[in-house]
């Protein structure tokens, strides 16, 4: 009497049955992935790597070093695409003193964000450092203070941009 066939046996007698196993293992498998199964997991490590950006910049910003600061900023940004990152990044750039760069993020930020409840400010910091960058050069000391300025009263202390916020990811 023959022995009873395992699903083993059947297969090796039977190479289309294994190729068949093996083919719906591969569409599952594309499945998953197309369905984004597998890009949950990604997307939390990638917002927890923003996140860690986020707090870095937050860091950074209260300890004064606003290019990396901004940079940063730039990095969460670039993970989430958060819109109001960009009026974060335009103020460390404007602290640093580096204009272009804070004129391309303002500019950004009141592109991505046209109902933004602080766009009447960011459009009169845009207006402060074309008007500084127009100036003569003999006026460029004065120039320089406008750039590092912001809507702050004197007497207030130094707030990271976004602190009340919370980090990109969390709700």
């Amino acid at each position: 009497m023959a022995a009873p066939m395992t699903n083993e046996s059947r297969s090796a007698r039977n190479p289309r049955r294994a190729t068949g196993r093996l083919g719906r293992f591969v569409l599952a498998f594309t499945l998953a992935s197309a369905t984004g199964f597998f890009a949950t997991e990604a997307r939390a490590q990638d917002y927890a790597a923003a996140g860690q950006h986020f707090d870095a910049a937050q860091e950074a910003f209260a300890a004064g070093k606003f290019e990396l600061a901004a940079k940063e900023y730039q990095a969460a940004f670039d993970i989430t695409k958060e819109s109001t990152l960009l009026q974060s990044i335009g103020e460390s750039w404007q602290r640093a003193g580096n204009a272009p760069k804070a004129l391309t993020a303002y500019k950004a930020y009141i592109q991505a964000a046209p109902q933004a409840p602080d766009r009447a400010a960011i459009e009169e910091r845009i207006k402060a450092i074309e008007s500084a960058q127009a100036q003569p050069p003999q006026a460029a000391g004065q120039a320089s203070q406008v750039q590092g300025q912001t809507s702050q009263a004197p007497g207030q202390t130094s707030q990271a941009p976004g602190q009340a916020s919370q980090a990109p990811g969390q709700t």
